[in-house]
């Protein structure tokens, strides 16, 4: 317990001074932006802060994974605390996220500048959605990016470029040969996603974090299998 705690407060320590200057570049960046009336002020800081989860975390895998091996740290060690800092990481995001929607909706009461009013995710989704439920959708939609992009880094540490390779031409490959929409029905990009996010349910923004938390697992799991045998070094590429 002692060594995950150790782990852990080495990843929290990068993560809290990471997500501190994406958040001040953001900030700093936008307010510029605003100021000479080219961007509005809900300018899109949950796609930007899901950008930076999926870098972030794919990207410190590699230099974290070694650095705490080298430190005696055990594989299932580093396992248990990467999950630990991608649910607080997660946690972080989501504060963030929901104190810019207060702070967007705000200068569109208070301010006299031109600003387009804008929706959230889970709002765009699930229209007049609870704001409770929407906390509860980001916290569950970030963890799942998170599992995801740890085992996006865990496979890019071990085959190197040509993971990255085969992944994004097998993504572009997918959505080009799998059609967004189709009024003949069939299995399309659009649909898989709709069900995923079970948006014509009644109660879609309660059932889609269970649907988020269920994929984390499987990605977890997959990220804990391969990460057993994974060198110290990275491979050359």
């Amino acid at each position: 317990m002692n060594r995950i705690s150790k782990c852990f407060r080495f990843r929290l320590k990068n993560i809290l001074k990471s997500t501190l200057w994406f958040t001040v570049i953001f900030y700093l960046a936008a307010c510029i932006l605003l100021s000479i009336g080219t961007v509005s002020f809900n300018s899109g800081f949950g796609l930007s802060v899901a950008i930076f989860a999926f870098v972030y975390v794919s990207a410190d895998y590699r230099t974290s994974f070694n650095y705490l091996l080298i430190h005696g740290n055990t594989r299932t060690t580093i396992f248990i605390s990467n999950v630990m800092a991608n649910i607080t990481l997660s946690a972080i995001l989501t504060g963030l996220t929901l104190i810019t929607s207060f702070i967007e909706m705000y200068i569109l009461r208070n301010i006299p500048v031109n600003l387009d009013e804008g929706t959230t995710i889970a709002q765009w989704i699930y229209p007049n959605a609870d704001k409770a439920l929407e906390i509860l959708f980001m916290a569950a939609l970030f963890i799942l990016l998170t599992s995801f992009s740890t085992l996006y880094g865990a496979l890019t540490y071990k085959f190197g470029k040509y993971f990255v390779t085969a992944f994004w031409v097998g993504l572009g490959l997918m959505v080009v040969t799998l059609p967004m929409s189709s009024s003949a029905g069939g299995l399309t990009i659009l649909s898989v996603i709709r069900s995923f996010l079970w948006v014509d349910h009644q109660y879609g923004i309660l059932l889609a974090p269970v649907s988020f938390i269920l994929a984390a697992l499987v990605f977890g799991a997959a990220t804990y299998l391969l990460s057993r045998r994974q060198p110290q070094t990275v491979p050359a590429s």
